[in-house]
């Protein structure tokens, strides 16, 4: 006697697509933190303070306020980077509930602090 065997159900496509969408979100972040990073790390300015005999020199280490700012974006584009892969591997197998857990509990520790 044969058995019929019920074939597979087509996965939705949509589990893929937030996947992708979340990678796209993903380097978009990164792109900006190292952006900021690099920007507030790298200018120095020279201000005129009331006439131009009395000049004001600044940078991000004059302020422990930019300092953390330069720090913490730093911090996130090394996260963000060392999050890509796990990324990836969401991208790449749609269905693995692992993985996109992981990244939400590691997204939910880093906004946290």
């Amino acid at each position: 006697t044969t058995k019929a065997v019920p074939l597979p159900l087509p996965q939705p496509a949509w589990k893929r697509g937030v996947s992708i969408f979340d990678f796209i979100l993903r380097v978009c972040a990164l792109v900006a933190a190292l952006a900021a990073t690099a920007t507030m790390g790298t200018t120095d300015q020279t201000l005129p303070f009331f006439t131009q005999f009395f000049q004001f020199q600044a940078s991000y280490d004059d302020l422990p306020t930019f300092t953390f700012f330069v720090v913490a974006n730093a911090i996130a584009s090394g996260y963000l980077l060392l999050s890509m892969p796990f990324s990836i591997v969401a991208i790449v197998r749609p269905h693995a509930a692992g993985v996109k857990l992981l990244l939400l509990i590691l997204d939910t520790v880093r906004l946290a602090h």
